[in-house]
Formats: C-alpha cells, sequence, structure tokens
C-alpha cells in the first residue's frame, strides 16, 4: 500500500465480500446475518486493523447499521481505520453507527446542506466531490484520499459499490469469502453489481490466487486482471 500510494498518488484499493456459494450476499427480504461463519467474521476484524480505511456505500449502512470499526479478539486497542460512507444524495441518518470522530461521508452537490450540518455535528468529517453519472466519483475520492494520506482503502460493499470499482478498474486486490450456503432467489443482492461484463471475454479474472479455509468457509485471494491490460 506505501509503494502504490508513493507511485501513484492514491490509495491501494482491496475489495472484500462474503458471498453465498451462488453469489449472493443477502436473502431476498435484505437479511444478511450471517452469511458467512465466525471465523471469517473473525479474520475480517484482523483484516481492519491492516487498512487505513474503510469504505461502504449509503445501502449498507441503511440495510446493516455497521460501525465499521475493528473489533479483534483479544487486541485491548486495536488500530482503528477511517470510516467511510459513499452517500451521493444524503440518505444517511445522523445516528447511524459508524458516525463520529475518525469517519468521513463523501457526497456530492446534490445532498442537502442542512444533512451535511446534522452529520458534521456527530463529529463526522464530510466531503463534497464531483459527480459521475449521479454518483460520487471514484477518481475524485481516490485522490481525495490520496491527498490525505491514505495508503490502503477496504471496500466492503454493497454490490452496487463493488460494482462500481470494477466497472471501473480501481480494484488492486481481491478477497472473496464463499460460504457453502445457496440463497437463491431473482431479487436477492449480489456480491458485485454494476454495468458488469456482457461477454465473458470482458469479465476480469484473478492471478497469483490463494485459496484457505476459514472455518466452513473459503477464502480466495487474488489480483484483478482486466482484459486488454498488461497481466504482469
Amino acid at each position: 500500500g506505501y509503494l502504490h500510494h508513493r507511485n501513484t498518488g492514491r490509495p491501494f484499493v482491496i475489495a472484500k465480500f462474503a458471498a453465498s456459494l451462488d453469489g449472493r450476499i443477502a436473502s431476498a427480504s435484505g437479511d444478511a446475518r450471517w452469511v458467512s461463519g465466525a471465523e471469517a467474521r473473525r479474520w475480517v476484524h484482523t483484516m481492519r486493523t491492516r487498512v487505513d480505511a474503510i469504505l461502504v456505500g449509503s445501502g449498507t449502512v441503511l440495510a446493516d447499521d455497521p460501525e465499521l470499526t475493528a473489533r479483534p479478539e483479544g487486541v485491548i486497542e486495536p488500530h482503528q481505520p477511517l470510516r467511510i460512507a459513499l452517500d451521493s444524495r444524503g440518505r444517511i441518518p445522523a445516528t447511524a453507527r459508524m458516525l463520529g470522530p475518525r469517519s468521513l461521508v463523501v457526497t456530492t452537490g446534490a445532498s442537502p446542506e442542512t444533512w451535511r450540518t446534522s452529520l458534521q455535528e456527530t463529529g463526522a468529517g464530510v466531503a463534497i466531490l464531483d459527480a459521475r453519472n449521479g454518483r460520487v466519483s471514484l477518481d475524485a475520492l481516490l485522490d481525495l484520499l490520496g491527498e490525505r494520506g491514505v495508503p490502503t482503502l477496504l471496500v466492503e460493499g454493497g454490490g452496487e459499490v463493488l460494482g462500481a470499482f470494477f466497472d471501473e478498474r480501481r480494484v488492486d486486490r481481491l478477497y472473496a469469502v464463499i460460504a457453502p450456503i445457496v440463497i437463491g432467489a431473482r431479487t436477492a443482492p449480489s456480491a458485485v453489481s454494476g454495468r458488469g461484463a456482457e461477454v465473458m471475454a470482458a469479465a476480469s479474472r484473478l492471478r497469483d490466487t490463494d485459496v484457505e479455509r476459514l472455518g466452513d468457509d473459503i477464502l480466495i485471494t487474488g489480483v484483478p486482471v482486466w482484459p486488454g491490460a498488461p497481466s504482469g
């Protein structure tokens, strides 16, 4: 992350999701507790101590109200990354658990000024960036975080946010936890949404893959290779 930041001026982007065998991150009702098992969740909290910032979309905040803190077992005062939420239009309530000191909400000019003020009153920072297709520009976001000295960024979801990062080829490493469960349902949210690949030849594949067990779950790690880009 440090070398990537020095070379590009932007953070090293790590995408992470936990999904069922059929690629779902929740049931059709939105229930996501829990797709993965206890050991995988412990791994996530350890992973959070090793990054500088965690990012989710407003949909994840509204659905799960996560704290986005690192709570590894046996560690009294673990490193706490910057907690970031993307919210282009101003949907996150000021009561969200992720808000407070060491948190940042990134929005656009389409969000109400009164809403921004209510978030700042919790101690959270608010950044207004350019929009792209009605949403926060990822290039503007990564430039901002680079300027603020954030070497590593962990993108935890949801599917629309992860889809945007994949669509724009802004993922440097992927951690995918696959749980031995089949959810089904046409309307159940998928791990990665966005535009996606129209043909298989346009899909990103992983190189330098590693596979390990986390209890009953499988962790697959790799570096995305973008079609048409050098694989080295």
